[in-house]
């Protein structure tokens, strides 16, 4: 069975409503105004079935100017245009503009329906076709079919139902596998069933039980039950008209515009890249952040129009690159159809489709690089496509979100970049860009220069003093792997096995040069004190008040030659590795580890001793448990 959705178009008056009523037995017309009027005001809804086993649901949209917005929320999801026409009259301005919107919600398969021909002499009705037939010769439905029709005496109807059958073999297949995607157009309650939302099916296929969320407002529910045809179902297919009860979500949750869609689907954004047109309709240019009506699916937005280059768009310019700057949340896709309309008065100018949903950021007029995006985008190779994602961002990124960014399986191209050098792979997962891989590299660089200069008598810098910096080069969503990619490219080396410094490969400690004699002399009295080291303070007598004593102590602990296992306490690199020695032999004894047992060994005080057993514990050598200790290391 194929499922697909004929959207009416056409001037108020025109009997698009007496039509529908007349091919499928429904009145379109649900609300008690409308029908006291003989106006449609909101949506209508019907459903026709077609030869070859076609199901096709038909929303019906109000023809008055007044209801245009309404008219959008239906016209999202058409598959095949029903435009209707009266012959006593001819197009007239809301045919016209109805025409535009469908041509840039990208409508190209339609059937003509020249309504009234019972009130119109043979002349008239003549007329009528012609300027109709003018009036297609520039747009999509170029080709539809005309077909002459009488509601009130049911001449043409068949040749109207054979019409649209023909027109829907025209309609490419929409997507079963897909995410589920279902723009929300009507929002109520029933007694005793809860929460129902109506729209298209646009994508997917949806079970009873299925988990689902809407956005952007993101609730999440389930598709408790599901309605088609006003028949209950169990799976609902692309193309369908559906009504979904959802549990746990209240009425006034949600509204017009929202989307319900596969969990994880869609997200919200209020930014949005696209390609615009503006229609030759237009009555003026669209300016730089002009404020506008966006018409996404089912819904409205006003949003600010950012042109990449130049000061507007004239009428009848087509695939311009903008920026949208949304003042809500919207939840669109990759490629879904969209309508300009003038924020006041509100009159429908242009439309496009959606490159991007989620640019990494704002953009300026004369952006060079946004602008190299939108070309690779469009007109590129893959390679060129996925290189400009890439480039757009100071970001690590997985093949799965550059594939989600471009629109296509980005495995391949990324492999040719990174064999060209173009994409650097960061821990096997993540790749970069060179241009970020060089920014990466220059603000590692210029940190620890910066590091050393400032900290002359420390071998290295603490590992996360390096991740703002790197930040700033390339988002970390890993930056373990960015530093072992930093070390093989010989940016830098990691210090020690605890705490893990990094530091300049050419950078060591250097003992000033009036300072070498005092900290030889420092050195060899530690070296020769072993386990009885003499206190700091006895230093100073022995050197002018230039020689700073602390400092000299410092910069022999950073070239790995004394150890300081206390304030005021240090021993020699030679004692440190004896005691290590020492307590590892201990730990495969009985007694074990015992601070009395170190002391012995080493010939020692608890004095040195216990400090260097908690010096020991604080690097995880041993682990104290009580009295004793066992030994840390793997």
């Amino acid at each position: 069975m194929r499922h697909l959705i004929i959207g009416t178009a056409g001037h108020v008056d025109h009997g698009k409503t007496t039509l529908i009523r007349s091919l499928t037995g429904t009145n379109t017309d649900r609300l008690a105004e409308e029908q006291a009027r003989g106006m449609t005001i909101d949506l209508g809804f019907a459903f026709l079935a077609l030869p070859g086993e076609i199901e096709a649901g038909i929303v019906d949209v109000p023809g008055h100017e007044r209801f245009v917005k309404n008219m959008l929320a239906g016209a999202g999801g058409v598959d095949v245009a029903l435009l209707v026409i009266a012959a006593d009259e001819g197009p007239m301005q809301q045919t016209r503009e109805h025409l535009d919107i469908l041509t840039v919600l990208g409508v190209s398969v339609g059937v003509v329906a020249l309504t009234k021909t019972d009130l119109a002499d043979p002349d008239i009705q003549e007329i009528a076709e012609l300027e109709t037939r003018e009036l297609l010769a520039k747009t999509p439905l170029k080709d539809a079919v005309i077909v002459p029709v009488s509601a009130q005496t049911g001449v043409g109807l068949e040749a109207l139902k054979a019409a649209l059958t023909e027109a829907a073999a025209k309609t490419p297949l929409r997507d079963a596998s897909a995410a589920v995607r279902l723009p929300v157009d009507r929002v109520f309650s029933l007694p005793g069933v809860g929460t129902v939302v109506t729209g298209t099916l646009i994508a997917g296929t949806l079970h009873a039980g299925d988990a689902v969320s809407l956005e952007p407002q993101g609730l999440a529910s389930k598709a408790r039950t599901l309605q088609a045809h006003r028949k209950k179902v169990e799976i609902a297919e692309p193309g369908m008209r559906v009504a979904v009860n959802l549990p746990g979500i209240e009425v006034s949750e949600i509204e017009r515009g929202a989307v319900l869609c596969t969990p994880g689907a869609l997200a919200a954004t209020t930014l949005l890249d696209a390609r615009l047109s503006v229609l030759p309709s237009a009555k003026k240019p669209l300016r730089h952040r002009e404020r506008v009506r966006l018409h996404l699916g089912t819904g409205e937005l006003l949003a600010r129009i950012v042109l990449l280059e130049g000061a507007e768009i004239l009428p009848g310019t087509d695939d311009v690159p903008v920026q949208f700057l949304c003042e809500s949340d919207a939840a669109p896709v990759r490629g879904e159809r969209f309508v300009v309309r003038t924020y006041s008065p509100a009159r429908a100018v242009g439309g496009g489709a959606v490159v991007d949903p989620h640019p990494a950021r704002k953009y300026r007029r004369g952006d060079a690089s946004a602008l190299a995006l939108f070309e690779a985008r469009g007109e590129g190779s893959p390679e060129e496509a996925v290189y400009a994602q890439l480039s757009s961002r100071h970001a690590e990124f997985t093949a799965k979100e550059i594939s989600d960014a471009v629109g296509f399986p980005a495995e391949a191209a990324l492999e040719t970049l990174a064999d060209a050098g173009r994409a650097i792979v960061i821990g096997g997962t993540h790749y970069l860009s060179d241009e970020a891989a060089r920014r990466l590299k220059e603000a590692t660089r210029r940190t620890l220069e910066q590091y050393h200069k400032q900290n002359p008598y420390r071998k290295s810098m603490p590992r996360d003093g390096l991740r703002t910096p790197v930040s700033k080069a390339a988002t970390v969503k890993d930056f373990h792997a960015l530093v072992a990619y930093l070390v093989s490219e010989g940016v830098l080396v990691i210090e020690g096995t605890k705490s893990k410094g990094l530091r300049a490969p050419d950078h060591e400690v250097i003992v000033p040069e009036g300072w070498k004699k005092p900290a030889e002399h420092i050195l060899s009295v530690y070296q020769s004190a072993g386990f009885a080291p003499p206190n700091p303070g006895d230093f100073a007598a022995n050197y002018p008040r230039d020689v700073h004593v602390p400092t000299i102590l410092s910069i022999l602990c950073e070239r790995d030659q004394l150890v300081k296992i206390a304030d005021n306490v240090y021993i020699s690199e030679a004692a440190f590795s004896e005691v290590k020695q020492v307590v590892r032999r201990l730990a495969s004894t009985p007694e074990g580890i015992t601070v009395g047992g170190v002391r012995d060994a080493i010939g020692s005080s608890r004095k040195i001793v216990l400090p260097l057993l908690e010096y020991l514990d604080g690097i995880r050598f041993t682990h104290r448990n009580g009295d004793t200790r066992t030994l840390g290391e793997a």
